[in-house]
């Protein structure tokens, strides 16, 4: 009965002492950034994603910073925000903290919104999105919309796409789809 009893206590003292071993953030503490490590990856903070060597120290909001410029295609009840129009004057995206930024003429409205960056889906780390809904201006207005950045393969410059709805102080709306590029 006693051999019965030490064989299985061995082999789960012996279990205990392996797993202790094996540490899977053992070379990694400390070394995650602004984030932890759990099972033997760096698992980011909020605001934060994993860089090139999976270190979180990329803000989410770094890859939307610029000057944009670009085209839109805007669809309105008011004739003089309806049709296609190419914004001359730059969007101009800056830093807040490292998961909100600040939009300045967006649309070319010469308004200036502070809007969060978020993880688009919780499957994908790196993918954020300028999101925003019911984000008053100075004016009044509000504006809701979806912003994604991306790169131009060609010219490597910053890009920025999406829709935004403006519905502005006298209830006139505009709804438009952008394509901007970095300046």
């Amino acid at each position: 009965m006693m051999k019965k009893l030490l064989f299985p206590t061995l082999v789960g003292l012996s279990m205990a002492f392996a797993s202790c071993d094996t540490d899977p953030c053992k070379d990694l503490e400390g070394k995650c950034g602004t984030g932890t490590c759990f099972e033997g990856t760096c698992v980011c903070d909020e605001g934060y994603e994993a860089d090139a060597s999976g270190v979180c120290t990329v803000e989410w909001t770094a890859k939307f910073l610029a000057d944009y410029v670009g085209s839109e295609v805007s669809v309105s009840a008011n004739d003089s925000l309806n049709g296609n129009f190419n914004l001359t004057d730059p969007c101009v995206i800056t830093r807040i903290s490292e998961s909100k930024v600040r939009i300045f003429n967006l649309g070319g409205f010469q308004s200036q919104i502070e809007v969060s960056a978020k993880r688009a889906s919780s499957s994908d780390e790196s993918a954020t999105v300028l999101d925003f809904t019911d984000v008053t201006d100075v004016n009044g207005s509000k504006w809701t919309g979806t912003l994604v950045s991306g790169v131009n393969s060609s010219n490597n410059k910053k890009k920025l796409t999406g829709t935004y709805t403006l519905v502005f102080t006298d209830g006139d709306n505009v709804t438009s789809t952008i394509n901007y590029e970095e300046q």
